[in-house]
């Protein structure tokens, strides 16, 4: 959707990198670092108990000696002052500029894990996951390396369902 349209942070060194159901990627590959900015494709309050779930699935990895070798290094929340796209247009308003965090880039091709790893390997990186609380993996993405899951992207503490109510 926005892939031709050269997003970049203002002010950043951040381009387009990817995109998701909820976000779009921007990566800064000298600081070797990817921001994540939510889309406003949902309601506010639903973005916002879906970016929870992902910051403190992130933080509770990145404590786990047998979880941090699995995932980017999160580093902080952030808050976007503005994104543009090629010709200089403000398209802020299609984000949640107050949703968005930085993490370590990861300069791998990444799959649907269940596409990409061995069942067995998946289940033991799922297993290990769901030890420490992060619960929501139906989504993940892989960088697989000779049948092994070398690190992983898109999971949260729990999924959060759209209701009526948000």
């Amino acid at each position: 959707m926005f892939e031709k349209l050269g997003l970049r942070v203002a002010t950043t060194d951040y381009e387009y990198l990817d995109e998701g159901a909820y976000s779009v990627v921007f990566v800064d590959r000298a600081q070797g670092k990817v921001c994540k900015v939510y889309l406003a494709t949902q309601p506010i309050d639903h973005s916002r108990k879906v970016f929870a779930e992902e910051i403190e699935a992130y933080k509770k990895a990145n404590a786990q000696k047998d979880l941090k070798s699995l995932v980017p290094a999160f580093y902080a929340t952030t808050s976007i002052q503005q994104i543009i796209d090629k010709d200089g247009n403000d398209v802020t308003s299609k984000f949640y500029p107050a949703l968005a965090f930085e993490s370590e880039h990861i300069p791998q091709r990444f799959k649907k894990a269940n596409m990409a790893a061995p069942e067995k390997e998946l289940a033991r990186v799922k297993d290990l996951f769901r030890k420490h609380g992060i619960n929501h993996l139906s989504d993940i993405s892989a960088w697989v390396e000779e049948g092994k899951i070398r690190k992983v992207l898109d999971f949260a503490v729990n999924e959060i369902v759209p209701s009526w109510d948000d």
